[in-house]
């Protein structure tokens, strides 16, 4: 079964969820966790964004994207609450490769001088425009599914992470 077909099933019968469950925890979990770095949190919250998708697929219409983005934006909002609740700093796993294409991005050619500019500069964005570059340069996602995640358009997207670029640029020269 396609997972057009496992949608429709799961929408006459709430059983078949599971096999939309089986292939998507995965990513859900790593998705999550990559911005908690804590495992049963990040558990708990996979947990609710699965919760809210069976009593919600109901509502889940195909319109050009994966159910798996679906997922993510409901995981995002999951994560936007629980940080709104508890009043944590937000946790950002970056790996090296990530970092230097965003630095490639800010045209900088000094990487190791410039990875700690880089982090702090990462510090000063908003959860959206660190949410954009996370997607983007760590997770590898195109600029139409980052828009579907989102609920802007794949043109939004780019415009967004490309001022991002450039808020990085000035960020990075003034520290």
């Amino acid at each position: 079964m396609n997972e057009i077909e496992l949608v429709a099933h799961a929408k006459q019968d709430p059983q078949a969820f599971g096999a939309l469950y089986e292939l998507h925890f995965e990513r859900v979990f790593r998705f999550v966790y990559h911005r908690l770095n804590e495992k049963q949190t990040a558990k708990d919250i996979t947990q609710q964004v699965f919760v809210k998708a069976l009593l919600n697929i109901h509502s889940f219409q195909f319109k050009g994207f994966t159910f798996s983005s679906w997922l993510f934006r409901i995981a995002i909002n999951e994560l936007n609450r629980f940080y709104g609740q508890i009043k944590k700093e937000r946790c950002v796993n970056i790996d090296s490769e990530g970092l230097k294409e965003i630095l490639m991005e800010v045209n900088e050619t000094a990487y190791a001088a410039l990875d700690q500019a880089l982090f702090s500069a990462l510090k000063h964005l908003t959860d959206d425009q660190l949410l954009i570059v996370e997607m983007r340069y760590f997770e590898k996602r195109s600029f139409a599914e980052i828009g579907e995640i989102m609920g802007i358009t794949e043109n939004n997207a780019k415009v967004r992470l490309y001022r991002v670029i450039d808020k990085l640029k000035v960020l990075m020269k003034t520290n």
